[in-house]
Protein backbone atom coordinates (compact mmCIF):
# COMPACT_ATOMS: atom_id res chain seq x y z
CA UNK A 1 0.00 0.00 0.00
CA UNK A 2 1.05 3.68 -1.45
CA UNK A 3 1.99 6.35 1.85
CA UNK A 4 0.50 9.30 1.88
CA UNK A 5 0.95 12.48 3.71
CA UNK A 6 4.04 13.37 5.80
CA UNK A 7 7.21 12.08 5.27
CA UNK A 8 9.79 10.71 8.31
CA UNK A 9 12.85 12.14 9.43
CA UNK A 10 14.34 8.71 7.70
CA UNK A 11 12.01 8.71 4.51
CA UNK A 12 13.60 12.28 3.62
CA UNK A 13 17.23 10.96 4.80
CA UNK A 14 16.94 8.16 2.29
CA UNK A 15 15.73 10.45 -0.02
CA UNK A 16 18.25 13.12 0.14
CA UNK A 17 21.11 10.31 0.24
CA UNK A 18 20.07 8.14 -2.89
CA UNK A 19 17.69 10.45 -5.22
CA UNK A 20 18.84 10.80 -8.67
CA UNK A 21 21.76 8.00 -7.62
CA UNK A 22 19.20 5.40 -7.56
CA UNK A 23 16.55 4.59 -10.29
CA UNK A 24 13.71 6.59 -9.58
CA UNK A 25 11.01 3.27 -9.82
CA UNK A 26 12.99 1.53 -7.39
CA UNK A 27 13.62 4.14 -4.94
CA UNK A 28 9.82 5.14 -5.49
CA UNK A 29 8.83 1.28 -4.35
CA UNK A 30 10.84 1.33 -1.27
CA UNK A 31 9.65 4.68 -0.05
CA UNK A 32 5.88 3.42 -1.37
CA UNK A 33 5.34 6.39 -2.57
CA UNK A 34 4.42 7.39 -6.50
CA UNK A 35 7.23 8.32 -8.38
CA UNK A 36 5.96 11.69 -9.22
CA UNK A 37 4.99 12.43 -4.88
CA UNK A 38 9.03 11.57 -4.61
CA UNK A 39 10.39 13.79 -7.44
CA UNK A 40 8.45 17.05 -5.77
CA UNK A 41 9.27 15.79 -2.84
CA UNK A 42 13.28 15.78 -3.82
CA UNK A 43 12.66 19.05 -5.94
CA UNK A 44 11.51 20.80 -2.73
CA UNK A 45 14.38 19.76 -0.82
CA UNK A 46 16.96 20.52 -3.13
CA UNK A 47 16.03 23.69 -4.04
CA UNK A 48 15.55 24.82 -0.12
CA UNK A 49 19.15 23.42 0.44
CA UNK A 50 21.22 25.12 -2.51
CA UNK A 51 19.21 28.09 -3.68
CA UNK A 52 19.67 31.36 -1.79
CA UNK A 53 16.83 32.72 -0.03
CA UNK A 54 16.89 36.46 -1.84
CA UNK A 55 17.04 33.92 -5.42
CA UNK A 56 13.78 32.41 -7.09
CA UNK A 57 14.30 28.56 -7.24
CA UNK A 58 12.58 28.50 -10.54
CA UNK A 59 15.23 30.27 -11.89
CA UNK A 60 18.41 29.98 -10.04
CA UNK A 61 21.05 28.21 -12.25
CA UNK A 62 22.95 26.29 -9.41
CA UNK A 63 26.59 27.25 -8.18
CA UNK A 64 29.56 28.22 -10.37
CA UNK A 65 32.96 26.50 -9.82
CA UNK A 66 34.33 23.21 -10.35
CA UNK A 67 32.72 20.10 -9.13
CA UNK A 68 34.44 19.00 -5.77
CA UNK A 69 36.18 15.38 -5.28
CA UNK A 70 33.04 14.43 -3.33
CA UNK A 71 30.71 15.98 -5.91
CA UNK A 72 32.35 14.27 -8.77
CA UNK A 73 32.16 10.78 -6.85
CA UNK A 74 28.27 11.45 -6.28
CA UNK A 75 28.06 12.37 -9.92
CA UNK A 76 29.63 9.33 -11.47
CA UNK A 77 26.50 7.26 -9.73
CA UNK A 78 24.27 9.44 -11.14
CA UNK A 79 25.26 9.20 -14.61
CA UNK A 80 22.83 6.34 -17.42
CA UNK A 81 20.31 6.81 -14.50
CA UNK A 82 19.70 10.82 -13.95
CA UNK A 83 19.07 13.21 -16.84
CA UNK A 84 21.21 16.68 -16.27
CA UNK A 85 18.31 18.10 -14.62
CA UNK A 86 18.30 15.86 -11.98
CA UNK A 87 22.13 16.19 -11.74
CA UNK A 88 21.91 20.29 -11.47
CA UNK A 89 19.22 19.76 -8.53
CA UNK A 90 21.27 17.36 -6.58
CA UNK A 91 24.47 18.79 -6.66
CA UNK A 92 22.84 22.40 -6.70
CA UNK A 93 26.00 23.27 -9.58
CA UNK A 94 25.25 24.89 -13.23
CA UNK A 95 24.67 22.80 -15.92
CA UNK A 96 27.82 23.84 -17.91
CA UNK A 97 30.19 22.91 -14.79
CA UNK A 98 28.77 19.07 -15.05
CA UNK A 99 28.71 18.66 -18.46
CA UNK A 100 32.21 19.83 -18.40
CA UNK A 101 33.15 17.38 -15.65
CA UNK A 102 31.32 14.71 -18.24
CA UNK A 103 32.89 15.51 -21.51
CA UNK A 104 36.21 14.85 -19.60
CA UNK A 105 35.32 11.45 -18.49
CA UNK A 106 33.93 10.95 -21.75
CA UNK A 107 37.75 11.07 -23.43
CA UNK A 108 39.31 9.31 -20.25
CA UNK A 109 40.97 5.78 -21.04
CA UNK A 110 42.01 2.68 -17.93
CA UNK A 111 44.63 0.61 -19.02
CA UNK A 112 44.51 -1.70 -15.51
CA UNK A 113 41.55 -2.32 -12.94
CA UNK A 114 42.25 -0.10 -9.94
CA UNK A 115 40.34 -2.02 -6.25
CA UNK A 116 38.47 1.53 -6.17
CA UNK A 117 37.10 0.57 -9.99
CA UNK A 118 36.39 -2.63 -9.55
CA UNK A 119 34.47 -2.13 -5.96
CA UNK A 120 32.46 0.81 -8.16
CA UNK A 121 31.69 -1.85 -10.85
CA UNK A 122 30.00 -3.99 -7.83
CA UNK A 123 28.70 -1.24 -6.52
CA UNK A 124 26.92 -0.20 -9.80
CA UNK A 125 26.85 -2.83 -12.20
CA UNK A 126 23.32 -4.34 -11.71
CA UNK A 127 21.44 -1.17 -12.08
CA UNK A 128 23.66 0.86 -14.60
CA UNK A 129 23.81 0.85 -18.03
CA UNK A 130 27.30 -0.46 -19.52
CA UNK A 131 27.74 2.67 -21.47
CA UNK A 132 27.99 4.52 -18.22
CA UNK A 133 30.29 2.71 -16.60
CA UNK A 134 32.42 2.46 -19.43
CA UNK A 135 32.37 6.05 -19.31
CA UNK A 136 32.72 6.66 -15.77
CA UNK A 137 35.20 4.04 -15.69
CA UNK A 138 36.91 4.37 -18.61
CA UNK A 139 36.98 1.03 -19.68
CA UNK A 140 35.82 -0.38 -23.13
CA UNK A 141 32.31 -1.99 -23.01
CA UNK A 142 33.88 -5.69 -23.54
CA UNK A 143 36.00 -4.78 -20.38
CA UNK A 144 32.93 -4.26 -18.42
CA UNK A 145 31.14 -7.19 -19.24
CA UNK A 146 34.40 -9.36 -19.06
CA UNK A 147 35.07 -8.23 -15.27
CA UNK A 148 31.25 -8.42 -14.58
CA UNK A 149 32.06 -12.04 -15.90
CA UNK A 150 34.78 -12.34 -13.57
CA UNK A 151 33.06 -11.59 -10.71
CA UNK A 152 29.70 -13.13 -11.22
CA UNK A 153 27.87 -9.42 -11.15
CA UNK A 154 24.34 -9.54 -12.86
CA UNK A 155 21.70 -7.21 -14.13
CA UNK A 156 18.73 -6.07 -12.63
CA UNK A 157 15.66 -7.47 -14.90
CA UNK A 158 14.84 -3.60 -15.89
CA UNK A 159 17.53 -1.06 -16.36
CA UNK A 160 17.46 2.13 -16.35
CA UNK A 161 18.49 4.23 -19.16
CA UNK A 162 18.90 8.15 -19.34
CA UNK A 163 20.70 9.96 -22.18
CA UNK A 164 22.57 12.68 -22.13
CA UNK A 165 22.49 14.97 -25.40
CA UNK A 166 25.91 16.50 -24.61
CA UNK A 167 27.68 12.68 -24.90
CA UNK A 168 26.14 11.53 -28.16
CA UNK A 169 29.16 12.66 -30.09
CA UNK A 170 31.31 10.98 -27.55
CA UNK A 171 30.14 8.09 -26.37
CA UNK A 172 28.78 5.17 -28.09
CA UNK A 173 25.09 4.55 -26.20
CA UNK A 174 24.61 1.01 -27.02
CA UNK A 175 21.13 -0.59 -26.12
CA UNK A 176 21.25 -2.95 -23.04
CA UNK A 177 20.89 -6.52 -23.66
CA UNK A 178 17.57 -8.12 -21.62
CA UNK A 179 18.45 -9.87 -19.04
CA UNK A 180 18.03 -13.52 -18.59
CA UNK A 181 16.71 -14.98 -15.67
CA UNK A 182 17.10 -18.85 -15.88
CA UNK A 183 14.55 -20.97 -13.10
CA UNK A 184 16.58 -22.75 -10.68
CA UNK A 185 16.82 -26.63 -11.04
CA UNK A 186 15.98 -28.86 -8.68
CA UNK A 187 19.82 -29.90 -8.49
CA UNK A 188 20.80 -26.47 -8.02
CA UNK A 189 19.04 -25.58 -5.15
CA UNK A 190 20.06 -28.94 -3.73
CA UNK A 191 23.48 -28.45 -4.32
CA UNK A 192 23.33 -24.27 -2.89
CA UNK A 193 21.61 -26.24 0.31
CA UNK A 194 24.54 -28.14 0.07
CA UNK A 195 27.47 -25.70 0.06
CA UNK A 196 25.85 -22.42 0.98
CA UNK A 197 27.10 -22.67 4.75
CA UNK A 198 30.90 -23.03 4.60
CA UNK A 199 31.24 -21.63 0.79
CA UNK A 200 32.13 -17.97 0.21
CA UNK A 201 29.06 -16.79 -2.16
CA UNK A 202 31.83 -16.14 -5.39
CA UNK A 203 32.66 -19.47 -5.22
CA UNK A 204 29.04 -20.88 -5.32
CA UNK A 205 28.00 -18.30 -7.87
CA UNK A 206 31.04 -19.68 -10.37
CA UNK A 207 30.41 -23.09 -9.73
CA UNK A 208 26.89 -22.94 -10.53
CA UNK A 209 27.14 -20.32 -13.63
CA UNK A 210 25.00 -17.49 -11.61
CA UNK A 211 25.61 -14.13 -10.56
CA UNK A 212 26.41 -13.58 -6.54
CA UNK A 213 23.01 -11.55 -6.28
CA UNK A 214 21.10 -14.93 -7.82
CA UNK A 215 23.00 -16.76 -5.04
CA UNK A 216 21.74 -14.78 -2.53
CA UNK A 217 18.17 -13.96 -3.11
CA UNK A 218 17.76 -17.59 -3.31
CA UNK A 219 19.42 -18.39 -0.03
CA UNK A 220 17.28 -16.10 1.57
CA UNK A 221 14.16 -17.17 -0.32
CA UNK A 222 15.00 -20.83 1.39
CA UNK A 223 16.19 -19.37 4.85
CA UNK A 224 19.87 -20.66 4.60
CA UNK A 225 22.45 -19.20 7.11
CA UNK A 226 26.58 -19.37 6.90
CA UNK A 227 28.47 -21.69 9.35
CA UNK A 228 29.79 -20.15 12.55
CA UNK A 229 32.86 -20.83 11.32
CA UNK A 230 32.49 -19.14 7.47
CA UNK A 231 31.30 -16.25 9.88
CA UNK A 232 34.17 -15.90 11.78
CA UNK A 233 36.31 -16.12 8.28
CA UNK A 234 34.00 -13.43 6.89
CA UNK A 235 34.50 -11.29 10.09
CA UNK A 236 38.19 -11.53 9.64
CA UNK A 237 37.85 -10.88 5.72
CA UNK A 238 35.94 -7.83 6.80
CA UNK A 239 38.45 -6.40 8.85
CA UNK A 240 40.99 -6.60 6.09
CA UNK A 241 38.97 -5.26 3.85
CA UNK A 242 38.38 -2.02 6.55
CA UNK A 243 42.07 -1.70 6.88
CA UNK A 244 42.50 -1.73 3.15
CA UNK A 245 40.00 0.92 2.55
CA UNK A 246 41.73 2.97 5.61
CA UNK A 247 45.37 2.43 3.82
CA UNK A 248 44.45 4.22 0.70
CA UNK A 249 41.95 3.59 -1.46
CA UNK A 250 42.22 5.24 -4.71
CA UNK A 251 39.89 8.74 -4.91
CA UNK A 252 37.07 9.08 -7.15
CA UNK A 253 38.92 12.07 -8.96
CA UNK A 254 41.80 10.47 -9.72
CA UNK A 255 43.53 10.70 -13.21
CA UNK A 256 43.05 6.65 -13.89
CA UNK A 257 39.29 7.31 -13.48
CA UNK A 258 39.12 5.07 -10.46
CA UNK A 259 35.36 5.25 -8.51
CA UNK A 260 36.01 5.74 -4.13
CA UNK A 261 34.07 3.01 -2.66
CA UNK A 262 30.66 2.76 -2.67
CA UNK A 263 29.67 5.30 0.62
CA UNK A 264 26.05 6.76 1.17
CA UNK A 265 25.55 7.98 -1.79
CA UNK A 266 26.51 4.86 -3.74
CA UNK A 267 23.01 3.84 -3.14
CA UNK A 268 24.76 0.22 -2.16
CA UNK A 269 22.62 -1.67 -0.11
CA UNK A 270 25.20 -2.42 2.14
CA UNK A 271 24.71 -4.87 5.01
CA UNK A 272 28.27 -5.63 6.07
CA UNK A 273 31.91 -4.39 4.92
CA UNK A 274 31.56 -6.82 2.11
CA UNK A 275 27.91 -6.50 1.37
CA UNK A 276 27.01 -3.78 -1.81
CA UNK A 277 24.20 -3.48 -4.54
CA UNK A 278 25.10 -7.27 -6.21
CA UNK A 279 24.85 -8.61 -3.07
CA UNK A 280 28.35 -9.55 -4.20
CA UNK A 281 29.37 -9.54 -0.05
CA UNK A 282 27.79 -12.43 1.86
CA UNK A 283 25.01 -12.31 4.24
CA UNK A 284 23.95 -14.13 7.02
CA UNK A 285 20.23 -14.16 5.94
Amino acid sequence: MLKRGNWSVEELMKLRDQYGRRPLPQLARELRRTEETVRLRAEQMFQQEWCPSEEDPETFEGRPGPLEDKEREQLRFMVGIADLETMQLVLGRQGAEIERVLLEWSRQKSEQWSEAQIEFLKLAYGTRPDWALSMVLGHEIEAIQAQARELCLGKDRSVVSVELPILEKHVVIQPQAPVRMPRWTTEEVDELIRVFPERPNLDIARSLGRSVKSVVAKANELGLRKSKERLREMGRENVMIRHKRAGGATSAGSASGGAASGGPASGGAASGDAEDEQGSGEKNS
